[in-house]
């Protein structure tokens, strides 16, 4: 059962970092800090990865701990709020409310 809270939990933060990457390149919203926009985005990209890598390793060695599952569970939301603060609260300077 937590692994498949886990995956389903890891299968929305993915969508929102895809819906977020093409918001900002589309222009629909950004982070306010012209170029760091691209810095945001890559931090998006390389947290998607990193976390699709460990849950690989985690099933294909069969490690099934409850503690990296909810080390996993806090980080996606952690980086989740950390993104829609940057997005609406601490905006840059360069698009400011």
């Amino acid at each position: 059962m937590k692994n498949k809270l886990l995956n389903y939990i890891i299968v929305i933060y993915s969508l929102f970092c895809v819906f977020t990457i093409i918001g900002v390149l589309l222009g629909v919203f950004t982070f306010g800090l012209g170029l760091g926009d691209i810095g945001m985005l890559l931090i998006q990209v390389l947290s998607i990865m990193v976390i699709l890598v460990i849950n690989f390793t985690k099933s294909k060695f069969g490690i099934n701990s409850q503690l990296t599952n909810k080390i996993m569970i806090f980080t996606m939301f952690i980086l989740m709020i950390y993104f829609l603060l940057h997005l609406t609260i601490f905006r840059g300077s360069e698009n400011p409310w």
